[in-house]
């Protein structure tokens, strides 16, 4: 028989813990490869010249203020790039910020990689960084959401950002709405 502090402090740390998110890597570096087919991905000045791929996830401290469940329901674009809304399911936004507690590797994506923590190792000729999220894929794995934020190499320099709702369809995955627009 547990006595009652140590019953509780078990529930307390059982209410705490959040489980593990397992995803298919398979999908997501799908999805990652969908972003970089994505023309919008690149329309920012520097995207297109000579763009690099930070090699870790780094977004989870933006994703620490990112609308908890209920408060997000909608991805819209802004008005100059046609507008609309597409409905993001709720489930994702509080996956997003889960699967992104802890920066991880993207893998090789075809993109030159940098590290973010060496700034003075950046190639030069850089002329824009590419930070992804890790993407939250629901438990169906065919819709999904991603943080994208596209940083210039110099640091005082400020980024920019947007949020990807996706779909899987056919077995592939296609960019349905951009939207959340971010500038710091």
């Amino acid at each position: 028989m547990l006595r009652p502090k140590v019953a509780i402090a078990l529930l307390i740390v059982a209410c705490a813990t959040v489980p593990a998110v397992r995803q298919n890597p398979d999908d997501e570096h799908a999805v990652f490869a969908a972003i970089l087919a994505d023309p919008y991905t690149f329309d920012a000045p520097g995207m297109r010249e000579h763009p690099a791929l930070a090699d870790l996830t780094d977004l989870h401290e933006y994703l620490q203020r990112w609308p908890r469940d209920g408060e997000v329901s909608e991805l819209c674009e802004l008005e100059f790039k046609g507008g609309g809304c597409t409905a993001v399911p709720r489930e994702l936004p509080r996956l997003l910020t889960q699967v992104n507690q802890k920066p991880t590797t993207v893998g090789d994506l075809g993109l030159r990689t940098v590290h973010l923590s060496q700034w003075s190792e950046i190639p030069p000729g850089v002329t824009r960084i590419l930070v992804l999220s890790k993407p939250a894929i629901d438990s169906q794995g065919t819709r999904a959401l991603i943080a994208i934020r596209r940083v210039y190499p110099q640091p005082n320099f400020g980024p920019d950002g947007f949020m990807v709702y996706l779909e899987k369809h056919g077995g592939i995955w296609h960019v349905i709405r951009h939207g959340a627009q971010w500038i710091v």
